[in-house]
């Protein structure tokens, strides 16, 4: 094929469509690309659409034209599409996707049935309107009469157009109900009662006529095959129709005579089941019983009331407890064989008695392992053992999950009444001298299922101590399916009522499950002890001193265990189990850290790309550094080559391992001495692009950043300052939230204090002139600019603050370290906004005027003390601007004071501890360090009012501090300041 363009002409697509199915990846490649050239060209989509429409055309070329056309209406229909379709090439093409009604071919009819629902969504019912009507006169002129014989689809016109305008039908239907915008549903529900109508009508009608052929074998299996499909397609429509096309199904009469009629048909349907058919038309039958069951379940999930009002509903229930309780046996196995012989009917409503009947037959028939179950148990018991669990999950699709969640159900539902009976039948079964394994695993699975009903009933320390200790112990092969279930009973019941005395009862248990020189701890048997200890670990009663004498032969069985398993979902919950230990051990773990540690660089690299593990590994990493703290150092090494691996854009796995590697660094980070920060500081560049890249873990890596300052101040603070301020400085602004502005004016704040304390007056200059350099300084005053500017208006054209009041106070806070930090440096950061010219009114007026008008809303005391301290410092400036606003900063000395002195002690100077570090570790050791150079927790706000007061005084003199400052205050604020004996 040629490389240069190619004009788009029908023989031109031919040639190129012919080539996109082409076996040869070189020519496949060229032609797709040309393909994808074309697709901005006016009238390709509509000659894709021709080549389809054209049954002369080989079969692959009219494949390749319909796959792409449904491409191009996936990604260019909609009108804002970039590069849509234009208007009347969309018309032509719409007013052509209902003339595949003729289509021979399934799969071709298929895919622009696919196409047709699209557009209906996009286009109904403002650019098409007429859809359902031109689709139902489609179906009214095809159906033809049922007791007319015909020959296969193909060869008649009227069933194959039958066929396809239903098919075009649920496809557009389907499209229309999956519709999350309330218009398209209310569009639906108002075409629903004609459609609905018509389809139920052909329905009812070809099903009659198709079952008079089975039973009385009166036409051909072919001739039933085609009126069993039409009939199918109507099914599948009226579901939809009856779920999403009614806002309440159950008023609808045609509806309710249309679910009376499936009452009655449902029970042929399963009488069928043993008729002599086909195969090919007893599956057909059997996906009218399946479609029915969909019916009944969607509507029950869709419109709970409307399926509780319908009609003999209670019929339904129990023609379906009649198939689960006369062929449970073969249901549970998975076969469809016998389901059409029914019991006589018993009962009406699902009363007690009922409700206990199918418990027993949940629980005796359900719940029981299956040979084919021990077979596959037999044949591989570590993937037996992971999907044995995640079949949970499954639980609308699989029966056995599906009977434990019935069972739980009835159990939540009649727990005053069954609860007792559940017990007797357990203390029945639940004794030594029973050997039926398989019927004990049933019940003990039942007793798991529903724990908290059955505790104010069940004594499970009893059992437990009696009778679980004794049955792990038992050598009979078949007890190994009871070894299997103990532990996950033991997991269901720990979190309920299994007494902390009894613990190392659970853990002697586990080890003997876990040891592998006994013939019946297979594979399933160990890995289901060890996920199961998971639950006893993890629990708010969890004992450390009854874990610690069974921990080194489980960690050496879970050790064994890790490298004797393949798959790497069983190798990821292993090493879960064993992070939970470590966690749960805290600094216990040091002894036993080592054989943990060694076997996660092999695990590292054993998984290649599997970055699921690869997090696994790093979570467990980090719960062993924090809970080690700086005894982690001699793991230091293999910590800093982790977090370099998982951060590196180069690996290609950043995107999936950044956060658990955030994680590790940031316990890293905070466990490492000072003296020991020289490896970390490597990974520093790393870090700053992180801040930059991503947005959702901005918080994150701000924590990292901020043990950084804590670790290593000096060094963060000349090399990474400035970078830092620019990254911050392009975060502030209009439409910053306010726990986002909170992560960085905390980092900020500690960049300042840390400044002002480590390197003092020089540190504030270079911080002051990074933040002029970034646009952080300007960033803070704009904010407090057009909140100012906004309070101004009134009426009409008030203006509103564009940024949110929180915001605000983190501004303020920011401001005020600046200020303790440095008054030269602030009134640098006023001289810069001032020489910006923002507003003809002097920047420090606007500034205090909102400062205090904004002091109100400040909630939290720390952040209220800190803006007193910062506003009374600034009398230190002897300036107009602040010895004017006196009236305001007497209220709020008042109400600072009021808040926080009692007994003439300052509360928040004793508060040096901040609650959520970990007082033994090396980072919480450089905070309190921090805080006890902080103004907030060192310096009482009563002697600081004082000495300012006084300082301005001297300086005025008294008389001169008295007229220019004091007349002025109003009497009441003023006599409020004076109780307060301050000055």
């Amino acid at each position: 094929m040629a490389t240069h363009p190619i004009p788009l002409t029908p023989e031109n697509l031919l040639q190129v469509l012919q080539a996109a199915a082409s076996n040869d990846q070189s020519i496949l490649q060229l032609a797709s690309k040309q393909l994808q050239s074309w697709e901005t060209t006016p009238g390709y989509w509509s000659l894709l659409q021709d080549a389809y429409l054209d049954q002369s055309l080989e079969k692959n070329v009219r494949w390749m034209s319909i796959i792409t056309l449904k491409y191009g209406v996936d990604r260019f229909w909609r009108k804002a599409a970039t590069n849509a379709i234009s208007k009347n090439e969309r018309t032509r093409i719409r007013s052509r996707l209902l003339d595949s009604v003729n289509e021979p071919d399934n799969k071709l009819a298929l895919q622009n049935a696919v196409i047709v629902g699209k557009v209906a969504r996009n286009e109904y019912p403002l650019d098409w309107p007429d859809i359902f009507s031109r689709l139902l006169d489609i179906i009214r002129t095809s159906a033809p009469p049922p007791d007319q014989s015909q020959l296969l689809p193909n060869q008649q016109p009227s069933v194959l157009r039958l066929q396809r305008s239903l098919s075009l039908l649920l496809h557009v239907v389907k499209e229309l109900c999956t519709g999350r915008i309330p218009r398209i549903r209310s569009n639906l529900q108002t075409a629903s009662p004609e459609l609905f109508r018509v389809i139920a009508g052909i329905y009812v009608q070809y099903v009659e006529h198709w079952k008079h052929g089975v039973e009385n074998k009166s036409h051909s299996d072919e001739w039933v095959n085609e009126r069993l499909h039409i009939s199918l397609s109507c099914l599948k429509v009226l579901r939809r129709l009856l779920v999403s096309g009614f806002e309440f199904a159950n008023r609808s009469d045609e509806i309710k005579q249309f679910w009376t009629i499936t009452n009655e048909q449902w029970t042929s349907f399963i009488n069928m089941t043993n008729a002599e058919v086909p195969d090919l038309n007893k599956v057909l039958i059997f996906k009218h019983i399946v479609g029915l069951g969909k019916l009944y379940l969607d509507l029950s999930k869709g419109q709970p009331a409307a399926f509780a009002l319908m009609p003999d509903v209670l019929t339904v229930l129990h023609n379906y407890w009649q198939v689960a309780n006369n062929y449970g046996d073969s249901l549970a196995n998975g076969s469809r064989a016998g389901l059409g012989k029914q019991s006589k009917k018993n009962g009406g409503v699902l009363t007690l008695e009922l409700a206990t009947r199918f418990m027993e037959l949940l629980v005796t028939k359900y719940f029981i392992l299956r040979q084919d179950d021990l077979e596959a148990w037999e044949e591989d018991p570590e993937t037996w053992a992971i999907t044995w669990d995640d079949q949970t999950e499954s639980w609308e699709y699989m029966i056995r999950p599906c009977a434990e969640k019935l069972f739980a159900d009835l159990a939540m539902n009649f727990k005053k009444d069954l609860a007792q009976p559940i017990v007797n039948v357990f203390n029945n079964v639940a004794t030594l001298d029973n050997h039926d394994v398989l019927l004990k695993d049933s019940v003990y699975n039942a007793v798991g299922l529903v724990p908290a009903i059955l505790e104010p009933h069940l004594d499970f320390n009893i059992f437990l101590q009696n009778v679980l200790a004794n049955e792990v112990q038992i050598t009979q092969p078949d007890y190994r399916i009871l070894r299997h279930r103990i532990p996950i009973l033991i997991g269901q019941w720990v979190f309920v009522n299994i007494d902390v005395q009894h613990r190392s009862t659970i853990y002697q248990i586990t080890q003997h499950l876990l040891n592998k020189s006994d013939p019946l701890n297979d594979l399933c048997v160990r890995i289901t002890a060890a996920k199961s200890l998971k639950c006893s670990i993890d629990e708010w009663q969890f004992d450390i001193n009854s874990f610690l004498p069974f921990v080194d032969d489980i960690f050496d069985q879970l050790m064994l265990l890790i490298d004797e398993v393949e798959e790497t979902a069983t190798k990821m919950s292993l090493v879960d189990v064993i992070g939970l230990i470590a966690e749960r051990m805290s600094h216990n773990i040091a002894p036993y850290a080592h054989r943990v540690i060694s076997i996660l660089p092999p695990l590292w690299e054993a998984t290649g790309e599997e970055h699921l593990f690869k997090q696994s590994i790093l979570a467990i990493l980090t719960k062993i550094v924090s809970a080690m703290k700086d005894s982690s150092l001699k793991y230091q090494e293999m910590v800093v080559n982790l977090i370099r691996f998982s951060v590196s854009p180069e690996n290609g796995l950043q995107t999936f391992l950044l956060e658990d590697a955030l994680e590790l660094w940031d316990a890293a980070v905070t466990s490492t001495p000072a003296d020991n920060a020289a490896p970390l500081l490597e990974l520093v560049p790393l870090l700053i692009p992180c801040l930059e890249s991503d947005t959702a873990l901005t918080r994150r890596v701000l924590e990292v950043i901020e043990g950084y300052i804590l670790l290593a101040p000096r060094e963060m603070l000349n090399s990474y300052a400035l970078t830092l301020f620019n990254i911050f400085g392009g975060m502030l602004g209009k439409g910053l939230k306010h726990d986002a502005a909170e992560v960085i004016t905390d980092a900020m704040e500690l960049m300042i204090r840390t400044a002002s304390a480590v390197q003092g007056e020089e540190g504030m200059k270079a911080l002051g002139q990074a933040m002029v350099s970034s646009g952080v300084a300007r960033k803070l005053f704009e904010g407090v600019y057009t909140t100012w500017e906004a309070h101004q208006t009134t009426g009409p054209n008030k203006k509103y603050p564009e940024i949110d009041v929180q915001v605000l106070t983190a501004y303020f806070r920011v401001l005020s370290r600046v200020i303790l930090g440095s008054l030269e440096v602030f009134e640098g950061l006023v001289g810069y906004i001032s020489s910006l010219g923002v507003n003809e009114k002097r920047v420090e007026a606007w500034l205090m005027e909102e400062w205090f008008s904004h002091f109100g809303n400040i909630g939290n005391p720390r952040s209220r003390k800190l803006n007193a301290l910062a506003l009374t410092k600034l009398l230190e400036l002897d300036q107009e601007w602040i010895l004017v606003q006196m009236q305001d900063l007497m209220t709020v000395w008042t109400d600072v004071v009021q808040e926080l002195v009692e007994e003439n002690r300052d509360n928040l100077v004793y508060d040096i501890h901040p609650e959520s570090i970990d007082p033994t570790s090396a980072e919480s050791k450089r905070r309190r360090e921090l805080t006890a150079t902080d103004p907030v927790h060192t310096i009482h706000i009563v002697e600081w009012i004082r000495h300012y007061l006084l300082q301005a005084q001297n300086k005025h003199g008294a008389e001169g501090f008295k007229h220019k400052c004091i007349d002025n205050v109003d009497k009441d604020i003023l006599a409020d300041f004076m109780k307060l004996k301050i000055f």
